[in-house]
């Protein structure tokens, strides 16, 4: 609870109302992103199994039902017809992704940006006893170096983190929905891999930070 509250201030300090309100704008897109880019996913198998087995037309109901209600009289007019439905999902889903990418930087910048302006003010507001007590070399740090280390190491990660966060969660989802064996092996053997190559490289990195 404590630690919440704590994040909840931090997050305060560094965007305002109207930051907070662009940052929720921008979890929506990413929550959309990630639904495209399980569509995309999700259009490529079908697609290509009937490819391997047209004969899926007549047997699987729905294509079955698509095949006939469209008036398709030939099987490979259908597949043609599937194959361009599923380049124009892939299309879609793409530029949504790069859109809301672009955003993603677009706005971290912008936020690295509103900060340096807003320490500058700062700073510009004390009064002059406040400058003889410091280096003004190390507050102009302040406002562009650390400022910058801030968002391209904390902020921007931290969304980018989060996007896919959600697109891993949705696919998982997905596998669930489909073949709930196959997406818990998955995710076993993924996550135990992921922890194996974390261990490793923690204990390589700590070795290093320690001989330096």
């Amino acid at each position: 609870m404590l630690g919440l509250i704590k994040l909840q201030s931090q997050i305060s300090k560094l965007f305002v109302k109207s930051e907070l309100k662009e940052l929720v704008l921008l979890f929506i897109g990413i929550l959309i992103m990630g639904f495209f880019e399980l569509i995309g996913i999700a259009s490529i198998a079908p697609f290509m199994a009937i490819v391997a087995d047209p004969g899926l037309i007549n047997t699987n109901t729905y294509l079955s039902f698509a095949y006939n209600y469209l008036g398709y009289t030939k099987q490979v007019y259908f597949l043609a017809s599937m194959g361009v439905l599923v380049l124009l999902l892939l299309v879609i889903s793409n530029s949504f992704i790069a859109a809301v990418n672009a955003w993603v930087v677009f706005f971290s910048r912008m936020q690295g940006h509103r900060l340096s302006v807003r320490l500058l003010d700062k700073y510009l507001a004390q009064p002059y006893s406040f400058y003889l007590s410091r280096n003004t070399a190390a507050l102009g740090k302040n406002i562009l170096s650390e400022v910058d280390r801030c968002i391209g190491g904390v902020i921007l990660p931290t969304i980018q983190g989060l996007s896919k966060l959600v697109v891993t969660i949705l696919i998982f989802l997905l596998l669930l929905l489909l073949n709930p064996a196959l997406a818990l092996g998955v995710t076993f053997v993924l996550g135990a891999t992921y922890a194996l190559v974390f261990i490793v490289a923690k204990r390589h990195l700590t070795r290093i930070g320690v001989l330096s």
